[in-house]
């Protein structure tokens, strides 16, 4: 396997796994808030803000608050990615 391969394997597999903890992280972060307020979750990087209009509508907001801890994660895992690709025996 050449060296280029590894890297976009290392890469690949680095992105799947973060947005896999993304996801999870995000979900146990809206099903464990209660009430209005905003809630953060992965080191700061993604939001949940939740406020009351009026009496019956409920407003809604999230998304990316900071991307240097996903950033930081994914290159940390390439390179730990990269490492097992490498040193793993052959056949």
């Amino acid at each position: 396997m050449s060296s280029v391969s590894r890297i976009i394997n290392s890469i690949v597999a680095a992105v799947i796994t973060t947005l896999t903890i993304l996801t999870v992280s995000f979900l146990i972060m809206i099903f464990s808030s209660t009430g209005e307020g905003k809630s953060t979750t992965y080191f700061g990087s993604l939001f949940f803000n939740v406020s009351e209009t009026d009496a019956s509508t409920v407003k809604m907001i999230f998304g990316v608050e900071n991307a240097l801890p996903i950033i930081i994660t994914v290159l940390l895992l390439s390179i730990v990615y990269f490492l097992i690709i490498k040193f793993s025996k052959k056949g």
